[in-house]
């Protein structure tokens, strides 16, 4: 039925019952005369809706007013809108009412099986919602309140909806009486643990529901004297005393203090789910101390140690090929005899002549240019020194570079190349991995007399860039995570070495000594993927410097008129000065008290052997091979292999 759709505007438009029930699908208003539904008869008739159509009623002047009751049957919704004045009750026995306006001096609603009430409107009568009837404040979709008079319940449900921090609210200006009644939750995406979802001014509850049913995890039904509320359970709180007692050195003890930053946690939140982890194991106190290193940031300072270890490696090689391309000629000339040592040549002319400038098989004394390209690989083992956490590391990298002969004494170069990582932890740290794309660059000379013979020097200065991807494992029982992140660290190397060379026959060899010094540069960065666990390191920096001091050995094999070999053999003693105990700070995410791991001395001294071979071709070509190996130090074990290859122009 459609009331005030032939009306001009001017007329009330009137449905009386006239004291009797009437029976219709349903009913909706139109127009924009006022449209009545009322009763002039005797008795308090009541108007059936028992359709399957959704109408809505009261958006253009409908009123259901004076002694007459409503009812919802079948399938369909009447949604109600505007002031309501009709005194007689209102039963929901199938579809849904959703009261969205006002209705003041009616009696009791009451919600049957299969029937909802539901809206965002006001209703002075007391609600009553019985078997399989529900009461939903909002508008089924969205939270939003719904007041009603009174509330009681005989098997009924109130259906709450909770979405991100809002919740819909059902408020009571009467007396509530919760017993036999259920709370059912349907809930998405929550961003808090408090939500206030009934009220009642009228009078204090007293009463609780029979059931809650659909209660998002972590949360629980909370009553209050005029209000009732889904609320996060109690906080969870580290153990008395803290976490401190349970740890072992300082740098565990440095962790334990900010763990007790977590507590008390919100029961839910990710501090408690850490807790919850840890104070399962306050009965083993080795356990917790295991977790105290997961936890720890040390992880990080395990990069300055095997930035430390390539940037040595590398040191040694660069030493070692200076020294056989000096066997082989006259510094970087790379010849098994120098530029201007005449030979006696025939020409084609019938004539021998003792002449350098006229050997076909050896370029004259411009070719002071020099190309070259270097290959590496090192593989390093550490285990767990220098307090930090064990790690297999392999290592591969290339550099170019470009030489420039000034005069048979000095040679000058440039490089730059690549050098890729990949570091695997093993330990409290098992399952964690790094990965360095680093960028090196530099600057390289040499110093020494055109005969091989005597003193020489050579130097080194540069840096490198690196590019980390770590994934830190942080695993012990309860608790398993990786923390991610992609921090950057600028390196500074610098090398002074000195030698001297004696040469008997085909034989060369001599001392070496050198100083060798590396800068490392951690910037700040933040972890993800851990939660409260994840670290957020600030800038740190640690230094290396070490002292080399050994002896080389090489022989001189003329294999063919163009072809000269060298092989040889190092052996150093290796003193590391600095890498003193040094600090990094940061906080983990889910505590206000800053974390920091101290290191400790190293063990400082190595044994550092080498061996290798120079292939010198035409002296325009040369070619070297090495292997080297750091040994006698139970921190850290290192085999490296080096190749070379360069041109003389």
């Amino acid at each position: 039925m459609t009331l005030g759709s032939l009306t001009d505007g001017s007329v009330t438009n009137r449905f009386d019952l006239n004291g009797y029930n009437q029976t219709i699908a349903a009913i909706l208003d139109a127009g924009p005369a006022t449209n009545v539904v009322t009763n002039s008869g005797v008795g308090s008739p009541t108007l059936t809706l028992n359709g399957s159509t959704n109408t809505s009623f009261g958006t253009n002047g409908g009123i259901f007013s004076g002694n007459l009751s409503l009812a919802r049957s079948g399938t369909g919704t009447i949604t109600i809108w505007g002031n309501q004045t009709y005194t007689g009750t209102t039963l929901v026995n199938g579809g849904a009412i959703m009261l969205n306006g006002t209705h003041t001096g009616g009696a009791l609603y009451t919600v049957n099986t299969r029937g909802t009430l539901f809206g965002t409107g006001t209703t002075t009568a007391s609600v009553a919602a019985g078997n399989g009837g529900t009461i939903r404040p909002g508008n089924g979709v969205t939270p939003g309140t719904l007041t009603v008079g009174g509330l009681s319940f005989t098997g009924g449900v109130l259906n709450i909806l909770l979405s991100g921090n809002s919740s819909s609210v059902l408020a009571v200006t009467g007396n509530a009486n919760l017993t036999s009644g259920t709370v059912q939750f349907t809930y998405s995406g929550l961003t808090t643990n408090r939500y206030m979802f009934l009220t009642n001014e009228g009078a204090p509850i007293t009463t609780t529901f029979l059931n809650a049913a659909n209660v998002p995890p972590h949360l629980k039904v909370v009553y209050y004297a005029n209000s009732v509320w889904l609320e996060g359970n109690p906080y969870c709180y580290a153990p008395v005393g803290g976490y401190v007692p349970y740890a072992a050195n300082p740098n565990q003890v440095s962790v334990a203090t900010s763990l007790n930053g977590f507590s008390p946690a919100t029961e839910g939140s990710d501090q408690c789910t850490v807790i919850d982890a840890l104070n399962a194991l306050t009965n083993n106190p080795g356990e917790m101390q295991r977790a105290f290193n997961a936890i720890s940031p040390q992880f990080y300072q395990s990069l300055a140690t095997i930035a430390f270890n390539m940037a040595n490696a590398q040191y040694n090689d660069l030493v070692e090929q200076m020294f056989g391309m000096r066997v082989a000629g006259t510094g970087f000339s790379m010849s098994g005899f120098g530029d201007n040592t005449p030979i006696l040549e025939g020409q084609g002319d019938g004539v021998g002549v003792l002449d350098s400038k006229k050997d076909i098989l050896r370029p004259g004394e411009d070719n002071h240019w020099g190309l070259f390209v270097d290959g590496n690989g090192i593989f390093a083992q550490a285990n767990s020194g220098n307090m930090l956490p064990g790690y297999n590391a392999e290592s591969g990298g290339v550099i170019a570079g470009l030489t420039y002969k000034w005069n048979p004494e000095f040679l000058t170069g440039i490089y730059s190349g690549y050098q890729g990582t990949l570091a695997k932890y093993s330990g409290y740290n098992a399952g964690s991995s790094v990965i360095d794309n680093a960028v090196r660059f530099g600057l390289l000379s040499t110093f020494g007399d055109p005969s091989g013979k005597g003193f020489y020097g050579d130097a080194l200065v540069g840096g490198s860039y690196h590019n980390y991807n770590v994934n830190r494992a942080i695993s012990f029982p309860g608790l398993n995570r990786t923390a991610n992140s992609a921090p950057g660290a600028g390196e500074l190397d610098s090398l002074l070495a000195a030698g001297y060379n004696w040469r008997e026959g085909n034989w060369a060899f001599g001392p070496v000594s050198s100083l060798q010094y590396t800068y490392f540069g951690m910037n700040s960065f933040n972890e993800t993927g851990a939660q409260s666990l994840d670290y957020q390191g600030l800038n740190w920096n640690s230094s290396s410097m070490i002292y080399n001091l050994g002896g080389n050995c090489a022989y001189s094999w003329q294999a063919t008129k163009n072809l000269m070999v060298v092989p040889q053999i190092n052996l150093a003693w290796q003193h590391e000065f600095l890498q003193n105990p040094y600090i990094i700070s940061g906080t983990l995410a889910g505590s206000g008290i800053p974390v920091s791991n101290s290191s400790s001395a190293p063990l400082r001294d190595t044994f550092y052997t080498g061996i290798g071979v120079t292939l010198e071709y035409r002296k325009r070509w040369h070619m070297g091979l090495f292997y080297n190996a750091a040994a006698g130090n139970s921190d850290l074990v290192s085999h490296n292999i080096f190749w070379s290859l360069g041109y003389k122009f």
